[in-house]
């Protein structure tokens, strides 16, 4: 992942020193589970501690430019730092026990740094979504005037979903937190079943039900696919904030620093850029999810097709997902409200939002559906006021002026209001 998008947390779990230190804390596990080697065991965890693992990871690299295999290459740095100990390493295992169990640990580390972040977006959201109840705003559907809403209901719906998003993504991580140590093609032919169950427990991680030579990638596919639908709540949430930035809705700002400028050409621009690059990046982390899931059909008990795809997938797709809800986070504490445009907006759209008020209402006093949605629908696409043109259609046939008048008042919202965020609080 560039620079411009990363984490320094979600980096350090990719890096290469960060993959081998898994590879290793892996191999003294199942050491320590064979619970024959008490002597040994202790001198290599004392080492783990001293390693470089940054050095460790230079020295990997030069065996494997001619053994063309990571975990060959890994194993014999291990013997250049170990000799006669790390014979006790690896012993009737195959490479994707290392590698699959150790990519479990990165996923299940990624997974808990990105559900930490999505708590702290959720807080700002809600609090966001507390400071504007009470405040009406017009509804929109088809990018038309609706009826009217609160910015309070439109925050909390997105606060909903991402909710949804956060219990997704903590059933993904334990689906993820799985790894095997049954040997080649997972049949325990030199290993333990017993031995690997211990093993994994240590590592905090389950084995796999049934593997071949490796974990079963559709567990994968649901960790980045509950990325990609989280990415899907999140872009919702940037491009709503995007329209009501847009320069003929004007109802909300993203953060603009002192010292930004929008435009080369235009020094009077604010651009919503901020949430334009979420609305990108989400792009990513949906494409990324189409190749992982592509990755479930692999030849009999394995083949190697996956691996290259997932050493791009997995450091990209939970950098970009950990960078974009911090960003987020950032934009809804410091989001502005423009209550005075809202207000504006609302008043524009004038008193034909309550349309549907008035139907009901000539429904009630005996007119067929069809009837009544006609006679107001001739009204409202005059040029002049709902009320004006239905009382020269003649609506005073069937509502006094003052029902009319009550009628066309805004709506009380603050009932439902309550009842929505009461939902919300125990969700």
């Amino acid at each position: 992942m560039i620079g411009r998008y990363s984490c320094e947390s979600i980096n350090k779990i990719w890096s290469d020193a960060g993959k081998f230190s898994c590879w290793f804390d892996v191999e003294i596990a199942h050491l320590e589970a064979q619970a024959c080697c008490a002597e040994i065991l202790a001198f290599l965890k004392a080492k783990q501690k001293l390693i470089d693992w940054d050095k460790f990871a230079e020295q990997v690299a030069k065996h494997e430019a001619y053994l063309k295999h990571d975990v060959l290459a890994f194993l014999r740095v291990l013997e250049d730092e170990f000799s006669d100990a790390a014979s006790k390493l690896h012993r009737g295992l195959t490479s994707s026990d290392i590698v699959d169990t150790a990519f479990a640990l990165q996923l299940t580390k990624a997974g808990a740094e990105i559900l930490s972040r999505l708590s702290e977006l959720l807080k700002a959201l809600w609090q966001k979504a507390q400071e504007n109840k009470r405040k009406i705003c017009l509804g929109r559907t088809h990018g038309q005037a609706a009826q009217p809403t609160t910015v309070g209901i439109k925050l909390l719906g997105h606060f909903c979903e991402l909710s949804r998003g956060h219990k997704r993504l903590q059933k993904a991580c334990e689906e993820i937190a799985v790894g095997k140590l049954s040997g080649a093609v997972g049949t325990y032919s030199y290993s333990s079943a017993e031995v690997e169950e211990k093993a994994l427990s240590i590592l905090g991680l389950r084995p796999e039900t049934v593997a071949s030579q490796i974990v079963s990638r559709d567990r994968h596919a649901q960790f980045f696919s509950t990325l990609a639908i989280i990415g899907g709540s999140l872009e919702r949430l940037a491009l709503e904030f995007r329209l009501l930035m847009h320069g003929q809705v004007g109802e909300a700002q993203e953060p603009f620093s002192h010292k930004q400028q929008g435009s080369s050409a235009m020094p009077h621009k604010k651009n919503p850029v901020l949430c334009e690059n979420i609305s990108g990046l989400m792009r990513l982390v949906r494409s990324y999810s189409l190749a992982i899931l592509e990755n479930q059909a692999l030849w009999h008990e394995r083949d190697i097709s996956h691996s290259s795809v997932e050493r791009v997938v997995a450091p990209d797709a939970t950098n970009i997902m950990a960078f974009c809800l911090k960003r987020m986070t950032d934009i809804i504490i410091a989001l502005e409200f423009n209550y005075e445009q809202i207000a504006n907006n609302l008043a524009h759209a004038g008193d034909s939002l309550q349309s549907q008020a008035i139907m009901i209402a000539l429904i009630d006093k005996g007119l067929a559906r069809s009837q009544a949605y006609d006679i107001i629908q001739k009204a409202a696409f005059k040029k002049s006021s709902l009320q004006v043109a239905l009382v020269k259609a003649g609506i005073n046939n069937y509502l006094s002026n003052d029902e009319l008048q009550s009628l066309l008042a805004l709506p009380k919202l603050s009932d439902a209001e309550d009842l929505l965020f009461d939902r919300a609080r125990n969700f």
